[in-house]
C-alpha cells in the first residue's frame, strides 16, 4: 500500500513541476498563482501545499534538484577527462549538454523570465568557480584564461537554450577543442 501511495506522491509532484513550468512559460513568474497551479493540475490547493509551501519554494526546489543533476554530469566531466583524450572530452561534454537538453524547457523560463535569471546566472557562476579551482594552475592567467573560455561557452549555451540556433554536437565539437586545450 505504501508504495502505491509513493508513486501517487511523486506522480502528483512532478504534475505540480510540470504545470508551473507550463504556466510561467505562458504568463511569467509573477503572475502565476498557487491556486492557478492547483487549478490547471486538477489539484486542491491543500495538495500543494503537502508538496511545498508556497511557489517561492518550489521554484527553489525544482532548481536545485535540476541544477544537481547538472552538477553531477560536471562531476563526470571529470571523471572522463582523466583519460586525457580527445574522445572523452567530447563524451562528457554531449553528456553535460543532453542534462541541460532534458530541461530545456526549465532553462528557458529562467533565462526569460526577469525574476527567474538570477537563479541561471547562480548556476553559471558556480559551474566557472568550480572549473576555475579546479583546473587553473592558481596563476592569474589561468583563471582569467578559463573565465574566458566558460563564460563564452555559456553565451553560446544561452543562445542556444533561448533560440534553439545550435545543435548539441555542433556546440560539442567546437568547444571540446576550446575548452579542453
Amino acid at each position: 500500500m505504501e508504495k502505491k501511495y509513493d508513486k501517487r506522491y511523486r506522480e502528483t509532484d512532478q504534475l505540480i513541476k510540470d504545470v508551473f513550468i507550463q504556466l510561467v512559460e505562458t504568463r511569467g513568474y509573477s503572475n502565476v498563482t498557487v491556486k492557478d497551479i492547483a487549478n490547471r493540475a486538477q489539484i486542491n490547493r491543500n495538495t500543494f501545499y503537502l508538496h511545498y509551501r508556497d511557489k517561492e519554494d518550489l521554484i527553489d526546489k525544482i532548481t536545485l534538484t535540476i541544477f544537481n543533476e547538472s552538477y553531477e554530469k560536471v562531476k563526470e566531466i571529470n571523471e572522463i577527462r582523466e583519460l586525457s583524450t580527445e574522445k572523452g572530452n567530447e563524451i562528457a561534454l554531449t553528456n553535460f549538454m543532453k542534462s541541460i537538453y532534458h530541461h530545456i524547457e526549465f532553462f528557458r523560463i529562467l533565462l526569460k523570465d526577469p525574476n527567474l535569471t538570477g537563479y541561471f546566472y547562480n548556476f553559471q557562476r558556480n559551474l566557472i568557480r568550480y572549473f576555475t579551482q579546479k583546473y587553473s594552475d592558481k596563476s592569474i592567467d589561468s583563471r582569467i584564461t578559463i573565465e574566458y573560455k566558460l563564460s563564452g561557452f555559456f553565451g553560446v549555451m544561452i543562445d542556444w537554450i533561448i533560440y534553439d540556433r545550435y545543435s548539441i554536437n555542433d556546440i560539442v565539437y567546437t568547444f571540446s577543442k576550446i575548452l579542453f586545450e
